[in-house]
């Protein structure tokens, strides 16, 4: 009963449904593990949906990856041990695996003695994990440490890829592998950025009292915190992610909390105390970077903390500061770097102060990107949140394996930030170390501290360029509140006793000129604007919609191959006007879709007649139609078995055919539009249609299948014309659908030309 409405992407209803109910809830997350099975016949799944008249669509759900993913989230949701789904439990780990052997060989982000122990703990006596390590191995062309593994956990040689077969017999002794070495285990290398304090002034708090005194240290006024978060790879933790360490920073000092040992011998009110104290406090700036991800770990590993770290006052996200710098620079420099790529993953970043980030359309410091920082930040490129994909379906392909580290890999995130500003990156070896072992390593302890006290020197770098360029410059529009939630600009005008807050999303001017037609357009809609993206293909409009599985940077693909306006919403906008020509993103006001195409239409400029309503297919955005008439398709439905055809009893929601004078003129004129329209041409048996394999019916031209079955009988009645879609066999008819539409954009159409 469930399935079809994760087919229909009504996955909210599904969770309404089961929200009161644990056994349904387990039930469910259970069907969707079942379907994960490698030998789960999706395809099949599918195809009986289509058959029933559910329409899958091109965004089809009914994929591993897909499942995978819902599957996981509703585990996560419902507090479900993910280990009782093996089969999500299994993607989730083999992601993992993937994720760390590319930082390993093509990042450096796992140091040597590290790397053994993570394979170990991740892959443990699971026989599908450990040919999967193989094949990665492989893939990295790293044969010695394949061979090494295959015979550390004795896989039958039946499962042993053939080539590393052949590897092994030319060489039948197997030595312990030795990891190539990405240790840099001198703290003072040149290559890298030092920790400028003492290891002496590092503390480690694992207890009550010492966590006190550090609650009395960081809380006094007028105090700046670098703020970061460790924790183990998911794949050694059974697929969860817990917080193992955090560290606070301050100009003396930088304080390690042990928050295993603290959650165990500490009270929640003790630290829901000490969380407070520090997220919630006014007197101090909390600096982080691409903090919210530190912030969801914290809050899941202490649930009870989750509304403080939700909503903490004070806290500069410096990714975000640090593009608003760059942008003062540009200003300053005249310069506008237009073709550099969204994601700031350079081959060579430059080495100077000036670099500091991407750049952006913006014209002055305060013009710049201010979002709150605990907004979701997916958006933003190159946040450096180490968690991992949760499918193993992405994988490295032979052109990017190498034994060495990629020549177009380097530091990326706050080591590329650090490395603009000072001009040497972070090392970023121990990033994936085991952060649950205790003691620490030296390593780790000196990774952990420099990774929370280099946030401070690159803030106060950031400020100084700041005040540099701008006098006047204000930190207020960077800062989280609580209280507040936009920035305040220095220098507004009060008005009735409360400051008036410029608006964050500033849209380009709306064009002028003569009107344009819906077909005179492209546009590109981002995954949290589908609605809109119907509402305007139903307008005529020619739109991309992004699925949910698409990022947004698709969309700035999209404008720059096809020429289509962006049409995006909330904060993804701030990143990507500044990555697209001047004018070609437009931010649309949250609300209804109706109300929001009304905007599109008034911004743009775009006059809808009624000769453009559902002249495209909603599901493909095609606006090549062929029309059957009722008797052709009588013809079709005699011609199909039974079991091929729609025996619902369903009729049009019509009621009586209203009279013509009753019929509104955008109605009466969009009807014949449709019908009237000569580029449609009129199909039938044997004259542009046939029928394949007994069941399917097949477009003659192009050999695309109609969806006959998502007819039912009964409509056969009231309708004279089918329209059918040529690029992926959707059928419509006219029914009330049609008017209903017509009628909520009654008095919007412009009729003059039409009439």
């Amino acid at each position: 009963m469930l399935l079809p409405l994760v087919v229909m992407d009504k996955i909210n209803i599904i969770e309404s449904y089961v929200s009161a109910d644990q056994e349904l809830q387990f039930q469910f997350v259970k069907i969707l593990d079942n379907l994960c099975a490698s030998g789960s016949d999706l395809d099949g799944l599918a195809s009986s949906y289509e058959r029933a008249g559910i329409s899958v669509g091109e965004s089809s759900k009914l994929t591993r990856r897909q499942l995978n993913k819902l599957a996981s989230r509703l585990a996560k949701t419902y507090g479900l041990d993910i280990e009782k789904f093996p089969n999500v439990a299994f993607s989730r780990a083999s992601g993992s695996l993937h994720y760390m052997l590319s930082k390993y060989y093509k990042e450096g982000g796992i140091s040597s003695d590290n790397m053994e122990d993570l394979i170990k703990a991740s892959v443990l006596d699971n026989v599908q994990l450990q040919i999967n390590l193989l094949l990665e191995l492989i893939r990295y062309k790293d044969l010695p440490a394949a061979a090494y593994w295959a015979q550390y956990f004795n896989i039958d040689s039946r499962n042993i890829p053939f080539q590393l077969q052949d590897y092994m017999k030319h060489h039948p002794t197997v030595k312990r592998h030795k990891w190539q070495n990405n240790d840099s285990t001198d703290h003072h290398n040149d290559e890298y950025y030092c920790l400028n304090i003492s290891l002496d002034q590092v503390h480690f708090i694992d207890n009550q009292g010492d966590l006190q005194h550090c609650q009395q240290t960081l809380c006094q006024q007028g105090n700046v915190i670098g703020v970061d978060a460790e924790w183990r790879l998911s794949a050694c933790n059974a697929g969860v992610e817990r917080i193992a360490l955090l560290q606070l920073a301050t100009k003396h000092a930088v304080y390690l909390l042990d928050m295993i040992a603290l959650t165990a011998d500490v009270s929640e009110e003790i630290l829901r105390g000490f969380t407070a104290s520090v997220f919630s406090s006014t007197d101090t700036i909390k600096l982080g970077y691409g903090i919210a991800g530190d912030f969801r770990v914290i809050a899941h590993s202490w649930p009870f903390v989750a509304e403080i770290v939700g909503t903490p006052c004070q806290v500069i996200d410096l990714q975000i500061f640090a593009r608003s710098v760059k942008v003062a620079v540009e200003a300053k420099s005249g310069t506008n770097k237009k073709d550099t790529p969204p994601s700031h993953k350079s081959t060579s970043p430059t080495n100077t102060q000036e670099d500091l980030t991407t750049p952006s359309q913006c014209t002055s410091l305060n013009e710049a990107i201010v979002m709150r920082t605990f907004q979701k930040l997916d958006s933003i490129p190159d946040t450096e949140l180490p968690s991992v994909p949760v499918s193993g379906d992405d994988v490295v392909g032979d052109d990017e394996s190498n034994t060495e580290h990629s020549a177009s890999s380097g530091p990326r995130g706050l080591g590329l930030l650090v490395k603009e500003c000072f001009g040497r990156p972070l090392d970023k070896s121990q990033q994936l170390s085991d952060w649950e072992r205790r003691p620490l390593k030296r390593e780790q302890v000196y990774y952990a501290a420099l990774d929370a006290y280099c946030l401070l020197e690159v803030y106060k770098h950031l400020k100084e360029k700041a005040l540099a360029i701008s006098p006047d410059f204000n930190i207020t529009p960077f800062l989280t509140s609580s209280t507040a939630g936009k920035a305040v600009y220095k220098g507004q005008k009060e008005e009735k006793g409360a400051k008036r807050v410029k608006e964050l999303y500033e849209n380009p001017p709306k064009r002028t000129g003569p009107p344009i037609r819906p077909g005179d357009i492209k546009l590109v809609v981002d995954t949290m604007l589908q609605g809109l993206g119907r509402q305007l293909r139903s307008c005529g409009v020619d739109v991309v919609i992004l699925t949910n599985n698409q990022h947004h940077y698709d969309a700035i693909k999209s404008c720059q191959q096809d020429g289509r306006v962006i049409l995006t919403s909330g904060a993804p906008f701030n990143t990507l006007k500044g990555m697209v020509p001047e004018g070609m993103c437009v931010h649309v006001t949250p609300g209804k879709a109706r109300d929001q195409a009304l905007e599109v239409f008034d911004h743009l400029n775009i006059q809808v007649t009624p000769s453009d309503i559902f002249s495209r297919c909603q599901m493909c955005n095609s606006n090549n139609y062929v029309l059957i008439e009722r008797s052709k398709m009588a013809e079709i439905f005699e011609s199909l078995p039974e079991t091929a055809l729609n025996k619902c009893p369903l009729k049009l929601n019509g009621g009586e055919v209203r009279e013509d004078d009753e019929v509104p003129t955008e109605l009466r004129i969009a009807r014949s539009s449709l019908l009237n329209n000569t580029n449609y041409p009129i199909v039938g048996l044997n004259d542009g249609l046939s029928i394949c394999d007994g069941v399917n019916v097949v477009l003659s031209h192009n050999g695309v299948c109609l969806n006959i079955k998502n007819i039912p009988v009964g409509v056969l009645e009231h309708v004279d014309i089918f329209f059918c879609c040529s690029a992926c066999g959707k059928v419509y008819w006219e029914g009330k659908h049609f008017e209903r539409f017509v009628r909520t954009f009654h008095g919007v159409f412009n009729t003059a030309s039409t009439t």
